[in-house]
């Protein structure tokens, strides 16, 4: 008697059934992975765009009482006009660098906050400028 070499329909079928549950698997994980990748790249673009804000304060600020003042809502222009950004600036006192003051000081907190359309959560770049 000869033995027949092959797979049988049944055998077929629950291979491709196996075969289609790991696929699927596998695409869930990858489309996970992709979107969370998306998202680290936004948020990496408003850390650059909210670093770039504090250089331009940094370096304008030549007067301390002048030029390092509050910056209402404002948008990047293109190609990130899907983010803005606000500056924030206060007298802090010289003691505790924490803690905000009303008199003038000698320091002052600078705080650049960043949010955009698709960065998921506001970027906060924070520093303090002495003038000394």
């Amino acid at each position: 008697m000869k033995t027949k070499k092959g797979f049988t329909l049944i055998e077929l079928v629950v291979s491709m059934i196996v075969i289609g549950i790991a696929f699927y698997g596998l695409m869930s994980v990858l489309s996970d992975i992709t979107i969370k990748n998306t998202s680290g790249q936004e948020i990496l673009k408003a850390g650059f765009l909210a670093e770039e804000v504090m250089e331009k304060i940094l370096v304008k600020g030549k007067d301390f009482d002048t030029d390092i003042v509050d910056v209402s809502s404002q948008n990047f222009s293109s190609p990130f006009s899907g983010y803005s950004y606000v500056v924030d600036v206060e007298y802090v006192n010289p003691y505790d660098l924490n803690l905000s003051t009303s008199e003038a000081t000698d320091y002052k907190r600078i705080e650049v906050t960043v949010t955009g359309d698709s960065a998921g959560f506001p970027i906060k770049l924070i520093t303090i400028k002495a003038n000394i």
